[in-house]
């Protein structure tokens, strides 16, 4: 009887013993999940959000810079074309000042008296042509 006891013992320790060693083998995957993969994945998704915030940061940068260019162009371009429209309206007054200058000049050198009297002449002239007209007018 005994060494049916101990023979039971001994069968009963090794299907415990095979049975544990059994469940070890089957989580082989959780164990690597938990040892290997979840840290390096956590890792790695770690390394990811600070890539994408460093982008996100340097996009913003390059975004203020692109606006401040954009701003200074514009200021820029405002500028020329402003000096460029002053340009021609000082062009346009400098004209009108050189006319201005030369028809003061003729006039100066205009007898003002003989103009008059062309004047005065070239109402008669209209006078007696509109005098002319109304008699022939009438004679019909």
């Amino acid at each position: 009887m005994r060494k049916k006891l101990v023979a039971f013992i001994a069968l009963l320790l090794l299907v415990t013993g095979s049975s544990a060693n059994a469940e070890e083998k089957i989580h082989p995957l959780k164990d690597w999940y938990e040892k290997q993969f979840k840290p390096m994945s956590e890792e790695l998704g770690a390394k990811t959000g600070e890539g994408l915030v460093q982008t996100f940061r340097t996009s913003k940068v390059i975004v203020h810079q692109s606006k401040s260019a954009f701003s200074l162009a514009m200021l820029e371009f405002g500028d020329a074309e402003t000096k460029e429209v002053v340009w021609g309206i000082k062009e346009v007054k400098r004209k009108m000042q050189d006319e201005l200058i030369s028809t003061t000049e003729e006039l100066k050198k205009e007898d003002f008296e003989s103009y008059k009297a062309q004047l005065s002449i070239e109402e008669t002239v209209a006078e007696d042509i509109d005098a002319l007209l109304a008699d022939v007018l009438n004679q019909d």
